[in-house]
């Protein structure tokens, strides 16, 4: 039995419009990341030479269990996060440093045909 009013119940979205929401925001920040990396291709040319061989666009296929890919995650994400304290002290950043972009990716794809 439901005791809240009609104002109440409309004060939380239901699970559908949470799940577009969350995808909605999901499809955003991915296009914004593609947007940076984009940016990156057309404009590499004029940073300086050592900036450019040491950026990294790199794509694999793999096979891993759920669990693999979650410690994968885990991994990826300390990689970032060992670089964090220069992001809001300055005195940490190193001479000749710049901002670095990362972003990680890694997802299941869909089964193949005949497995």
């Amino acid at each position: 039995m439901d005791f809240s009013g009609p104002s109440e119940r409309r004060r939380y979205p239901s699970v559908d419009c949470a799940r577009s929401l969350s995808d909605t925001l999901e499809r955003v920040f991915v296009q914004y990341e593609m947007a940076k990396l984009m940016r990156w291709e057309r404009t590499s040319h004029t940073y300086p030479m050592e900036w450019r061989p040491a950026s990294l666009r790199a794509g694999a296929t793999t096979w891993l269990t759920a669990e693999e890919l979650a410690e994968l995650a885990e991994r990826l994400w300390e990689v970032m996060l060992a670089y964090r304290d220069r992001l809001t002290d300055p005195s940490q950043r190193p001479e000749g440093s710049r901002p670095v972009r990362l972003f990680a990716v890694a997802y299941p794809l869909p089964e193949p045909n005949g497995s």
